[in-house]
């Protein structure tokens, strides 16, 4: 496997979700690299593959596993650092968010409820009096105190996309800690940890 230039416009690379290591993610592959001269500066190695391409079994053999599938892709990890401790938030967050796509349309297609609820969604945060960023940051305060995690990381994943600062999840995390206390606190921190998440995202 070869790691090209970021120019290079068939290799492109990102800031790993750990600040201090990057990850690479490689649409072409050529047979055979030097994971040992790789372990001297990254911990993972990430890759995008086509759903087509019929090579991604010969990925999972080299060591790669499946995390995620958009619409055109398979998304894969190696872990290339022995004994690497796995971030759980992190685990906990694409999980979340995989879950989430992978049972969208069993949802839709069997729980009656379920679009009923989306349409209520959309209207509950579409821009009004209050912005849709304002009401994003109310609903991840409420998600902090009833302690609904995969709420957490949604509703700051639409704030952030709306444009909400770091200042501002902080001061939002003020006001669950008030109305909730000691637990809305404990629990808060997962939302640090999704922040991290998403802002690793964005590099």
């Amino acid at each position: 496997m070869k790691i090209r230039p970021y120019r290079d416009d068939d290799y492109y690379f990102t800031h790993d979700l750990h600040k201090e290591n990057m990850l690479f993610y490689i649409e072409k592959y050529w047979g055979g690299w030097n994971s040992e001269s790789l372990k001297k500066g990254f911990d993972c190695l990430f890759l995008q593959a086509f759903l087509e391409n019929r090579a991604r079994h010969l990925y999972e053999r080299l060591g790669f596993k499946t995390y995620d599938i958009t619409n055109s892709h398979y998304l894969m990890k190696k872990e290339l650092m022995e004994n690497v401790m796995p971030n759980l938030s992190f685990e906990k967050i694409e999980q979340s968010i995989k879950d989430r796509k992978k049972l969208h349309l069993q949802f839709l297609n069997n729980v009656k409820t379920y679009k009923p609820f989306l349409e209520l969604e959309e209207r509950a945060f579409e821009n009004g009096a209050l912005g849709k960023k304002t009401k994003e940051l109310m609903a991840l305060s409420i998600s902090i105190v009833t302690k609904c995690e995969p709420c957490m990381e949604w509703h700051l994943d639409q704030a952030l996309q709306a444009g909400a600062t770091e200042e501002e999840v902080y001061e939002t995390i003020d006001v669950a800690i008030e109305m909730g206390g000691g637990p809305a606190g404990a629990y808060a921190r997962f939302v640090l940890n999704a922040l991290e998440y998403f802002n690793g995202k964005k590099k």
